[in-house]
């Protein structure tokens, strides 16, 4: 196509989103979302947006459509957790079974963060008692 000779991943982006390639759509976000991650945003809320009605995509192949893209985006960390609950939760048709895994995982890990910044200043608290009773 015409954008993908002249470098224009969004207008190509946004072509294949209107002319529902959404495996195009997925291959152009792997291609290019490492350098430029607002593409996976762009695609999530478009595929989130979709009508399940008459014209509109199946729902199980939206729903598939969103969870390779909501993991793609998780597993190469292009996007904040919160960017891509907002993107899901914008549109009511989203099944709240996509968005809750997301959620419970940037828990986890903000968790595991926490608790490895506890046992560093536990850490640090050893290591200072130490220097003030050889001091």
């Amino acid at each position: 196509l015409l954008y993908a000779a002249q470098e224009q991943p969004s207008a190509l982006l946004r072509h294949q989103a209107e002319t529902r390639q959404y495996d195009a759509l997925i291959a152009t976000c792997t291609a290019r979302g490492a350098t430029q991650p607002h593409l996976w945003l762009d695609a999530l809320r478009h595929v989130a947006s979709l009508d399940d009605g008459e014209g509109g995509v199946p729902p199980a192949a939206r729903q598939r459509i969103i969870a390779e893209v909501v993991a793609a985006a998780e597993r190469e960390g292009l996007l904040p957790p919160l960017a891509l609950v907002e993107a899901l939760s914008a549109h009511e048709g989203t099944p709240l079974s996509l968005v809750v895994p997301l959620l419970r995982a940037s828990l986890a890990r903000d968790e595991a963060l926490v608790s490895e910044a506890h046992a560093e200043a536990a850490r640090f608290a050893t290591d200072a008692a130490r220097f003030e009773a050889e001091a």
